[in-house]
């Protein structure tokens, strides 16, 4: 009897050897939290015109392709705006072609101008040549009226002169008030057109479309309810996953991007998925949110603080088998190999 009491002893003995050796093993060798789960990218699809919605294309956990119509909205007000701004941009042509016209109108105009006040110009000219010349000889040579006469001519002609040069100017003035028309009647152009691409946008937002591929989602919208700019219509969830896991911070000294991870997933007891770390928060989960402690206010207790670790998945599995945001896991990391994916 007293052997297998020293039997029993020496087995129990070994057994918690064993374990003891088993677990400082674990703890020495591998890092692991239950505080994780499956994340993803989530967008909340809404409108950005206000409307009725006359079609609905999707229902709740429905997979869609990027592009893919989820609903649209009356495009009846949106395509009285288009003619509206249409109609605008018809009346800001005729303006601008209107504007040109007259410009082009004015241009010869000048040119007329400026040829009328070279031949006063050159009138003028031979006028005070010819009087200058009847000056000059001998009074006796030529009569009272002939020195009259080119007097009178050289006076007609400079003051045509003046004449010409004053239309001239007038003209050009005119040209640049034509050219300040023409101006306005080009942006009134491009204002019109502007308001043809919003109505065209418009219309194009009637038509709400999947930003990516994913799963529909919380679908909070019906046929026939008057929806806001902003309102949340419905979510998508990308079929993009990784695990978002929060781990201790006396933990992180350990952990670094590249190491090894076995997944474990609470909903598929009888599977375990390879991924390795990709990347650590700069930051707490503490600091991101949104009424962050003070501890410079009151008496401070120490809390620890767990730092969310990004986990992604390796390629090549039935990842779709998970393909449930907010499912819990349980990573478990390799710290001993020392080895790095990336």
């Amino acid at each position: 009897m007293p052997g297998k009491v020293k039997l029993l002893f020496f087995a129990v003995l070994l057994s918690a050897i064993g374990i003891f050796s088993y677990v400082t093993y674990q703890n020495r060798n591998y890092e692991s939290t239950d505080d994780a789960f499956i994340d993803t990218d989530i967008a909340q699809i809404s409108s950005q015109v206000d409307g009725r919605v006359v079609g609905l294309a999707v229902q709740d956990n429905q997979l869609v392709h990027k592009g893919d119509l989820l609903l649209h909205l009356d495009r009846r007000d949106g395509e009285v705006k288009l003619a509206q701004a249409q109609a605008q941009n018809a009346t800001a042509l005729a303006q601008l072609m209107q504007a040109q016209a007259q410009l082009a109108v004015q241009t010869a105009t000048i040119a007329q101008f400026a040829a009328q006040l070279e031949a006063a110009q050159s009138d003028a000219q031979q006028a005070r040549e010819d009087l200058e010349r009847y000056a000059s000889v001998d009074p006796h040579a030529v009569t009272r009226q002939q020195i009259d006469t080119a007097r009178n001519q050289a006076r007609a002609t400079g003051a045509r002169m003046m004449s010409g040069k004053s239309a001239l100017d007038a003209a050009r003035a005119q040209q640049e008030v034509l050219r300040a028309q023409v101006q306005g009647a080009e942006a009134a152009m491009a204002a019109a057109q502007a308001q043809i691409a919003q109505a065209r946008l418009t219309l194009d937002y009637t038509e709400i479309r999947a930003p990516f591929d994913g799963r529909v989602t919380k679908r909070a919208v019906a046929v026939g309810d008057v929806i806001k700019i902003g309102a949340s219509l419905l979510s998508l969830v990308s079929p993009e996953l990784w695990v978002t896991a929060n781990f201790k911070e006396s933990q992180l000294a350990r952990i670094h991007p590249g190491q090894p991870v076995s997944i474990s997933v609470d909903a598929l007891p009888d599977r375990t998925f390879k991924a390795h770390i990709d990347s650590v928060q700069a930051g707490t989960g503490a600091v991101f949110s949104a009424l962050p402690a003070e501890n410079a206010t009151g008496n401070f207790v120490k809390l620890v603080q767990r730092v969310p670790v990004k986990i992604v998945f390796e390629p090549g599995q039935a990842i779709e088998l998970v393909q449930v945001a907010g499912l819990s896991v349980v990573p478990v990391v390799d710290t001993a190999t020392g080895q790095t994916l990336r």
